[in-house]
């Protein structure tokens, strides 16, 4: 069965950071029909993530932070076409310079309200966005 993974930035400074991540308020539901795994971004191991896995990104500033953030999301878009942005901040800094460009039009693109309407249709019914229909078979 495929695993669904939360990705974001685990930063204990940032109380925004640390309570933006959508598995910690839908996980309770969630990951009782699912295996859920978090990670952090800054130490992301690309091969837990299988071809067939789920990837929920967010939420937080993760675009256009550092030259890293965006080679980790573009390889985790190679690894796997199922990649969910929910309130991915963009983050650009003075000063700072990022070159590598996110293929956003590989990542299924919500907003915190779209995110919770089309979560809450996978838990209670297992209905989804048509985008991702089927894709969650085992409901």
């Amino acid at each position: 069965m495929p695993k669904v993974h939360f990705i974001h930035i685990f930063e204990g400074q940032n109380s925004g950071e640390m309570l933006c991540s959508p598995y910690d308020y839908f996980a309770s539901d969630f990951c009782e029909r699912y295996e859920c795994l978090c990670h952090d971004i800054r130490t992301l191991n690309l091969k837990k993530i299988a071809p067939d896995d789920w990837v929920i990104l967010g939420g937080g500033g993760l675009f256009d932070v550092r030259e890293d953030f965006q080679k980790t999301i573009n390889a985790v878009l190679n690894r796997t076409y199922k990649v969910i942005s929910w309130a991915c901040g963009h983050n650009a800094h003075n000063g700072r310079t990022v070159n590598e460009k996110i293929k956003y039009e590989s990542i299924f693109l919500f907003d915190g309200a779209g995110f919770w309407n089309f979560w809450r249709r996978i838990s209670s019914v297992c209905f989804v966005h048509e985008s991702v229909a089927g894709h969650f078979a085992s409901c």
